[in-house]
């Protein structure tokens, strides 16, 4: 019984962890799009709010989640 509530006690402190990085990159993210680039419209006339879909790829797949198969957990 002990080393199953270990377990269950080290799980939920990966899973904070994870959220709270989480968190992190998703106030990281929101001061990104925060930047003046994506705010007004452009010498152009154009609206300066679109983002490049490779900034946004690249942008996810930094995106720290720590995902185990439920196999690696038994």
């Amino acid at each position: 019984m002990t080393n199953y509530i270990k377990k269950l006690q080290s799980d939920v402190t990966k899973r904070e962890s994870t959220l709270e990085n989480l968190a992190a990159w998703k106030q990281a993210f929101r001061a990104h799009l925060e930047l003046d680039k994506f705010k007004g419209v452009d010498s152009s006339g154009e609206r300066k709010d679109w983002i490049a879909t490779g900034d946004v790829v690249r942008w996810l797949e930094s995106m720290p989640l720590n995902v185990e198969s439920k196999e690696s957990e038994s």
